[in-house]
C-alpha cells in the first residue's frame, strides 16, 4: 500500500495525486510529533507555523480532525504506551525532571533533556547524526577532493533531509551538462555512505535517492531525465510550469 501511495504521489497526472499528497502531508505532523510527546494543540500550532497559513489551510487539519487522528494513531501503535512509560521513568529519575539520553549506534549523549526532547531523541537523533556525517563527507568532496564529481560544488543549504548544493552548469549542444549530472548523482551516493555508517541493520539503498537539478530551489521540484546519445539517461534541470516573477 505504501509503495502504491508513493508512486501516486510522484505521478502528477494520476487522478488521486492531489488527495494522496494531502493525506501524506496530514500524516507527517502525527508521524513525527506524536512519538515525541506532542499534544494536539501544540501539533496544530507547530504545523501552522512551519507551513504558513495558506499551505496549512490546504491540509484541512482542524482540532476535531487532530483529535480523531491522534486516537487512531494511539490505537494503531499501542506499543507507544511503553515508549512513553520508559521516557517518563527516565525523566522522573532526575531531581530536576530532565534526562540524559544516548543516541542509538552513534553513542552521542544529550543531557538536560525534557520529556519531549527525550522522547524525540529516540527516533530523530539518529537521523540527525546520519545527516551531519553526510554533510561532512560532502564538504570534503566539494572542497578538498579534486577527483570527486562534487569538487568545486558548494553545499549551502540543508533542509530537513535534503542537501542543496550549487554546482557549475554549462549545457552542451544537446542541452545537458554531464558534469552537473555527475555531481547531482554523486551527492546521493555521498549521503547514502554518510548515513549507512550508523545503519548496520537497515542500510539505505542508493535507489531510494532522488537527485534533482534546478536553477533555483523549489520544494515541489522532481527528477527530470532525458536520453543522451552518449551518456544514456542524464539529469537536466526541472522547470516550473509558471516562470517566477522577476
Amino acid at each position: 500500500m505504501y509503495k502504491r501511495q508513493l508512486s501516486i504521489s510522484k505521478d502528477g497526472k494520476h487522478p488521486l495525486n492531489g488527495k494522496v499528497k494531502q493525506i501524506r502531508q496530514q500524516s507527517k505532523p502525527f508521524n513525527f510529533g506524536k512519538p515525541g510527546g506532542m499534544g494536539d494543540a501544540t501539533l496544530l500550532k507547530t504545523t501552522r507555523k512551519a507551513l504558513g497559513r495558506k499551505d496549512f489551510a490546504k491540509l484541512e487539519l482542524t482540532e476535531a480532525t487532530a483529535a480523531k487522528v491522534s486516537k487512531e494513531w494511539r490505537a494503531t501503535w499501542p506499543e507507544m504506551d511503553q515508549h512513553f512509560w520508559r521516557i517518563e521513568k527516565m525523566v522522573n529519575a532526575s531531581p530536576n525532571g530532565r534526562a540524559s539520553v544516548e543516541t542509538l549506534f552513534t553513542g552521542r549523549i544529550r543531557g538536560n533533556a525534557t520529556f519531549c526532547a527525550t522522547a524525540n531523541n529516540g527516533f530523530q537523533a539518529l537521523g540527525s547524526d546520519c545527516a551531519k556525517n553526510a554533510v561532512w563527507l560532502l564538504a570534503k568532496a566539494a572542497y578538498v577532493d579534486p577527483g570527486s564529481p562534487l569538487f568545486n560544488s558548494r553545499p549551502n543549504i540543508f533542509v530537513h533531509d535534503e542537501v542543496i548544493a550549487e554546482t557549475p552548469y554549462a549545457p552542451d549542444a544537446t542541452g545537458v551538462d554531464i558534469r552537473a549530472h555527475n555531481a547531482a548523482v554523486d551527492l546521493g551516493r555521498v549521503m547514502v555512505n554518510g548515513a549507512n555508517v550508523f545503519l548496520p541493520d537497515v542500510p539505505i539503498a542508493y535507489s531510494r535517492m532522488a537527485p534533482v537539478m534546478m536553477r533555483r530551489w523549489y520544494k515541489k521540484a522532481e527528477s527530470v531525465f532525458v536520453d543522451h546519445p552518449t551518456h544514456g539517461r542524464v539529469l537536466v534541470p526541472w522547470e516550473p510550469e509558471e516562470k517566477p516573477a522577476v
